[in-house]
């Protein structure tokens, strides 16, 4: 979808004020909620999350036999970003459960709230649009901070800024060449730092040991890596 790259992570409500068991049920139910709606459940930077407060408005016994428990509850459910303190969206379902205890009783409740209902969809949709506003707020400033990042080669901190930007920012494009561009500085880097390692352990130990040592090293280098005929030099040495 338009929206694939966006991550929202599940929270599961505090379990003081639900039952384990329907508390568990509720995080299933909100995972397929939003897979439904086109976005990944899982944000891989704990960012972007929804979760649900709960709040029983009445407690009844249903006489029997067997006598049941009611419950009336209200689940709040909410997107929000961790690290700002922000609510994006939120949206109140009221249903009511009964069971033949508590545990039951939350979980019937549950049941009653569709995946597809009107009022949780357009929560999401508006949490979307939001959160793409961030990201093409924030955009030129994630970049920025990239490249402060790679120019003190600080490769993989760069690489992790520009990740977060969804494919559908205004800047995404450039996002994306950067972040090959510092794949290969990285690599290549990387690579550098393990031949002159290999090339010390030869010249201090030019022998059996010292070949074997240096063959595990350059087999840690990446293949793609610009130093490769200079590795190609050391290996024909030491052969």
């Amino acid at each position: 979808s338009d929206f694939g790259d966006l991550f929202i992570s599940v929270v599961r409500p505090d379990l003081s004020s639900i039952p384990d068991e329907a508390g568990k049920q509720l995080e299933l139910k909100l995972n397929k909620r939003l897979m439904n709606n086109g976005v990944a459940s899982t944000d891989p930077y704990n960012r972007f999350v929804i979760t649900t407060k709960v709040s029983v408005l009445t407690k009844d016994i249903v006489p029997g036999p067997p006598a049941k428990v009611s419950r009336h509850i209200d689940f709040t459910f909410i997107v929000g970003d961790v690290e700002d303190n922000k609510i994006f969206e939120s949206a109140t379902v009221s249903a009511i459960g009964v069971g033949i205890n508590e545990n039951k009783a939350f979980i019937a409740a549950i049941k009653t709230i569709k995946p597809g209902m009107p009022l949780l969809t357009k929560m999401l949709e508006n949490a979307k649009a939001k959160i793409v506003e961030y990201y093409k707020v924030a955009c030129p400033q994630m970049i920025a901070d990239a490249k402060v990042k790679a120019a003190a080669r600080n490769y993989e901190e760069a690489m992790a800024i520009l990740v977060k930007i969804p494919k559908l920012c205004d800047c995404a494009e450039e996002s994306q060449k950067l972040l090959i561009k510092y794949n290969k500085e990285y690599i290549d880097n990387y690579a550098k730092q393990m031949l002159n390692k290999a090339r010390a352990i030869w010249s201090s130990s030019p022998n059996q040991e010292g070949a074997s040592d240096v063959a595990e090293i350059i087999s840690q280098i990446p293949a793609s890596a610009s130093c490769q005929p200079e590795i190609n030099r050391l290996t024909n040495q030491i052969n």
